[in-house]
């Protein structure tokens, strides 16, 4: 494939199947990358210094907030 080469599916079904191969071939990478949470993180401050571990759970935390998500719900993380 061509770089910006559009990709078609013929069905929704394949969509899914590509998409499930996509994350499921590249779980490894992804997480020696980024670890458990496979989020970017969020530094609050221009001289946060934080890890980008505790910056990845801050994102967490700040997003749980703003959603106003109580403690010990379940919240299903299904990405971008």
């Amino acid at each position: 494939m061509q770089k910006n080469e559009q990709v078609y599916f013929e069905t929704v079904p394949d969509l899914h199947s590509a998409i499930k191969n996509h994350y499921d071939g590249l779980i490894d990478v992804y997480e020696s990358i980024w670890g458990e949470h496979i989020h970017h993180g969020y530094w609050d401050k221009e001289n946060d210094t934080s890890d980008r571990h505790c910056a990845q759970i801050r994102l967490i935390e700040e997003l749980a907030e703003a959603g106003d998500i109580s403690p010990g719900s379940k919240i299903l993380d299904v990405g971008c």
